[in-house]
């Protein structure tokens, strides 16, 4: 027969082992723009053409990624989706996402938002996470500025 001790070690380990199996399944993680980087812009008469290189986690590529033009509290759903621009993945990484943005020249901030899903592996369903009035692309503004003045990584302008 098995000494108390050992016996006692190994229920504690499969208890331990249980509960962290039991806890990572009830885990969710909401997606996160942790910055971006304008790597290109170009505006031709009244459409911009945007290169951005975005940093964050939990999202994959453009199909997860949308435009608002209400600004909000990160976390905060998104109410409204912008209607009028186009995006195009270039290259996406496990921490880094290159894509093509064209939006019209506008005179107001577009902010980030991110598909959410409660489900693992669902390609439909979900809300939309606004990623915080930080982040955000300003054609007008963008355009008279510098690039450098255009990247943004979370409450810090470069």
């Amino acid at each position: 027969m098995a000494p108390v001790s050992i016996v006692s070690r190994t229920c504690g380990i499969l208890v331990l082992f249980i509960l962290q199996v039991q806890a990572t399944k009830n885990f969710t993680v909401e997606p996160w723009i942790v910055s971006f980087e304008v790597e290109s812009k170009s505006c031709v008469d009244i459409r911009c053409k945007y290169l951005l290189s975005v940093n964050g986690g939990e999202f994959l590529g453009h199909y997860s990624l949308r435009l608002t033009s209400s600004e909000g509290a990160r976390g905060n759903n998104c109410d409204t989706i912008y209607p009028n621009y186009e995006l195009r993945e270039i290259e996406t990484s496990q921490w880094l996402t290159k894509v093509e943005i064209f939006i019209p020249k506008v005179y107001e901030k577009l902010y980030f938002c991110l598909r959410h899903t409660e489900q693992k592996n669902t390609p439909v369903g979900g809300k939309w996470i606004h990623q915080g009035g930080d982040l955000f692309l300003h054609p007008d503004f963008d355009g008279r500025s510098s690039l450098h003045g255009a990247n943004r990584n979370n409450n810090t302008y470069e």
